[in-house]
């Protein structure tokens, strides 16, 4: 016996009404939640001691390579590729496929950033951007033109 129409409707009435087993719940739908945000705020002076101190254990353990200049005349990935090769015939990190180096240039030369982007393992970034999770996340930290680096990072850590 199939139920006529007017008896679908009651049904269909009675499944809504609030008293009804088979009402839906009460409350809203579940929505997702929003990404929990780990960011921190670090105090200045906490920040440059621990750059202190990473820049520190990495020139105790040797994987700071000081060089005097590096600049490259027009952006050419087989010069930066010449390079790494050259690098790597002395130090047996630069061979790793990620994380190898991070090269520190004391200002922004653009030559020099292209010839190096490509590279998965290695990254290209200014001294005045350092920053203790970067230089950690690498084996090998290059400093280029190293006095100007360290007159750099003297004005950024007082």
């Amino acid at each position: 016996m199939s139920p006529t129409p007017k008896t679908a409707d009651r049904s269909a009435a009675a499944a809504r009404s609030p008293g009804s087993k088979r009402a839906p719940a009460a409350r809203a739908t579940a929505r997702p939640k929003a990404a929990k945000m780990y960011a921190r705020k670090i105090n200045r002076s906490m920040s440059q001691k621990a750059l202190l101190t990473v820049l520190s254990r990495k020139y105790k353990e040797g994987e700071v390579i000081f060089i005097d200049r590096l600049e490259m005349q027009a952006p050419k990935a087989s010069a930066g590729k010449a390079m790494l090769a050259a690098f790597g015939k002395h130090f047996s990190g630069f061979a790793k496929s990620k994380n190898a180096a991070l090269l520190a240039l004391p200002v922004r030369h653009t030559p020099t950033i292209k010839s190096f982007q490509n590279f998965g393992n290695i990254a290209v970034e200014e001294v005045r951007n350092l920053n203790p999770l970067a230089i950690l996340s690498v084996k090998y930290l290059v400093i280029a033109s190293p006095k100007d680096a360290v007159e750099m990072l003297g004005k950024k850590v007082k």
